[in-house]
């Protein structure tokens, strides 16, 4: 198994600042809380082998589970597969700047405001 670990290199500071500013200028009064949730930056690569396939199987497990051969079938696992596990972290650097990214997005940014200046009253 090899893993993948993608990283954007970018100013998210900078983004964070001018997503706010778009967002005050929309005329919204409250705070803005600007997050960037990492959410699949994992890729994990399996091997295509008959036995790596058997082991993955769900049957495999349940087979292993009520047999109680899991006591000895999960740490042998394990140990074979921690010493070939291979960790890469990918870096890449976001070319746009973070002003050119909201400018180009500032459409939707504020298409997702969902505040009027008549809901205060």
């Amino acid at each position: 198994e090899i893993r993948v670990a993608k990283k954007a290199i970018w100013d998210y500071d900078a983004v964070r600042r001018e997503i706010a500013r778009v967002v005050r200028e929309a005329g919204y009064p409250h705070n803005v809380l600007v997050t960037f949730p990492m959410a699949q930056d994992c890729i994990k690569v399996k091997s295509n082998a008959m036995v790596s396939r058997v082991w993955r199987h769900p049957i495999t497990s349940f087979l292993c589970c009520i047999s109680c051969a899991c006591l000895v079938g999960w740490p042998i696992e394990r140990a074979a597969t921690s010493k070939w596990r291979n960790m890469i972290a990918s870096d890449f650097v976001v070319m746009l700047s973070p002003q050119d990214y909201v400018n180009r997005h500032a459409d939707f940014i504020h298409s997702q405001i969902t505040w009027s200046p008549t809901s205060l009253n």
